[in-house]
């Protein structure tokens, strides 16, 4: 028979600092409240639970893998850059040609693309033959092109720096979002210099920020009352 794996026993921690906005505990002790700011690694759930006595002493412990829903009012810095300079491919009109003949895997060219070209790209365009509009054979004809390009310096407008960090931005939201995480607001801007532009600011998130870590094992010291027992000779 197949023996359940015992897991070790987990506190639930801030992941990152910020205010508990909601907490609903399904296992482990709460340690904190809606309303109150924690820091990076408080505990916010433990894992260890007291074991009570009829005089309200503590007997023992229970230990287990504290589980809940906990979230916070966090906040997050964004910074995204970019230069305004930029090149620009420009072909210009010198190309290789190298026909092919493909036949199963066999492969027949004519010619060779290689060349001296400063920069290059090669393009592959490959046509299967039919017989007839329905039975396609295994031949196809085809064609290699090696283009030769160069590099051109330009500069991005005002126009298309807003829309390229404002689009990074939104992408980027996106994401958090998809993550289960609520954009509550932000104060990101974009700002324009000399060569760079950079979008910058705070983002307002609520989120949730509990994550496992292993709970403390305490053990119980007991005081015992040594008792002699006296014998008759």
């Amino acid at each position: 028979t197949d023996v359940a794996e015992e897991r070790t026993p987990t506190d639930l921690v801030a992941e990152k600092s910020g205010v508990i906005t909601e907490i609903v505990t399904r296992a482990g002790v709460p340690q904190v409240h809606a309303g109150d700011t924690v820091e990076a690694g408080d505990v916010l759930v433990l894992g260890r639970v007291d074991v009570m006595n009829d005089a309200g002493e503590t007997t023992g412990y229970q230990y287990v893998n504290a589980d809940a829903d906990i979230l916070a009012d966090t906040q997050m810095e964004y910074e995204d850059s970019m230069s305004l300079v930029y090149q620009e491919k420009v072909y210009d009109g010198k190309e290789k040609f190298q026909p092919f003949l493909r036949v199963f895997d066999l492969c027949i060219s004519v010619g060779s693309i290689r060349n001296s070209y400063s920069n290059s790209e090669i393009f592959t365009s490959e046509t299967r033959l039919k017989a007839g509009e329905t039975f396609t054979l295994p031949v196809s004809l085809g064609m290699r092109t090696a283009c030769s390009y160069s590099f051109e310096q330009k500069e991005y407008t005002e126009a298309e720096v807003q829309e390229i960090l404002t689009k990074n931005f939104r992408r980027f939201c996106a994401d958090l979002e998809e993550k289960g995480i609520q954009i509550r607001e932000n104060n990101v801007k974009i700002q324009l210099y000399d060569n760079s532009a950079a979008a910058s600011g705070t983002l307002y998130l609520n989120e949730e920020i509990g994550e496992e870590a292993d709970t403390e094992i305490l053990t119980i010291e007991r005081k015992e009352t040594d008792e002699s027992v006296g014998t008759d000779n």
